[in-house]
């Protein structure tokens, strides 16, 4: 990591929270899907040159604590001025299926994470080589952290779209065209959800465009969040 980055634990309702904390600005924090925390990626270096960037690593997931009462993803306050959603899990598709990646391995879902691989420039850091026992004890348990909060019901939440309605900041859902395990399609139905939100959808890309079109997704979100 570049050495203005800190990794620092925060104390949140009694639970010890771990987090990567770089550059200068106005506040940014970057929530992360069922994988965990990928660590501090250029995605989020070049945010730090205009941001400060918070990346937690959420209650159960890459040593975080998890408090024994966590077992859903409850409805909580917030004070964000601004709002992206990047290929999000949440709402449940009508036509298509979100992918069950609790019955894949993790090079299945590696697999269909991407549209092109050759076109992330941390894939091989991320995802090539032979992962560390450490590595590997710390993928399982954040898978199991997942399952925890999101099997039943699978990958969404049947109050989402009308508690959207309630989302009255700027809103921009990014995602990509060719994501194989959430449809495109959930993210219109986050469009149609939240008021005057804002969908683009990238071209040639899978379920992380943040990692497989790094440069074109800052672009993205330096334009919307300003």
């Amino acid at each position: 990591m570049p050495a203005d980055v800190r990794q620092v634990s925060v104390d949140i309702g009694g639970t010890h929270i771990r987090m990567l904390k770089g550059g200068a600005g106005a506040p940014l924090v970057i929530l992360h899907g069922t994988e965990g925390c990928q660590g501090w990626l250029r995605y989020a270096q070049a945010l730090a040159e205009q941001f400060t960037v918070y990346v937690p690593s959420h209650p159960g997931f890459d040593g975080s604590e998890r408090p024994a009462w966590l077992n859903t993803i409850p409805t909580t306050h917030h004070a964000f001025s601004k709002l992206m959603l990047v290929d999000a899990a949440g709402i449940k598709p009508q036509v298509d299926e979100i992918t069950d990646l609790f019955i894949l391995s993790p090079a299945q879902i590696t697999q269909l994470t991407f549209h092109d691989p050759q076109q992330a420039p941390e894939y091989d850091m991320l995802y090539g080589g032979t992962r560390t026992p450490a590595h590997q004890e710390n993928a399982i348990k954040n898978r199991e952290m997942a399952v925890r909060l999101t099997w039943k019901p699978y990958m969404h939440d049947p109050r989402l779209p009308s508690l959207l309605a309630r989302v009255h900041i700027p809103t921009c859902i990014v995602w990509g065209r060719q994501d194989h395990i959430i449809p495109v399609e959930c993210g219109e139905l986050y469009r149609q959800a939240i008021p005057g939100a804002e969908l683009v959808v990238l071209d040639n890309c899978g379920h992380m465009p943040q990692v497989e079109q790094p440069e074109a997704f800052v672009r993205l979100a330096r334009q919307f969040l300003g």
